[in-house]
């Protein structure tokens, strides 16, 4: 009969402390989140520094090879163009060179003309 009387009771406690119990439960896991935050925290700035460092370990001759092979590729994109450029000036030369011919040609007609003419 004791045992009856105190059961709803016993059922009280263990609501209680399944609230309890719950209560506990979000607070280790909120501590678990503060945690993680701080670790992942850490871990952006140990990486950070990392990169930084390797920033730093870039040796001075590594970076004079690169300024000499952006100096190179800077060089030979000139040489293209002038060289396109001079192309550009051998045609029109050429288109000059068939024009003065073709002028060299009826000069000769009016020289043999006009010496046909004298005659």
């Amino acid at each position: 009969m004791e045992f009856e009387k105190h059961r709803p009771h016993d059922g009280l406690v263990s609501l209680l402390s399944v609230g309890v119990l719950k209560e506990h439960v979000k607070a280790f896991m909120r501590v678990k989140l503060s945690c993680a935050l701080v670790e992942i925290g850490r871990d952006r700035h140990r990486l950070a520094l990392e990169e930084k460092k390797q920033l730093l370990s870039i040796s001075p001759t590594y970076v004079a090879s690169l300024e000499e092979k952006i100096r190179k590729e800077e060089r030979e994109k000139m040489l293209d163009k002038k060289c396109v450029e001079a192309a550009s000036l051998s045609q029109q030369l050429d288109e000059k060179c068939v024009e003065v011919a073709s002028l060299s040609q009826q000069l000769d007609e009016k020289y043999v003309e006009a010496a046909s003419l004298s005659q």
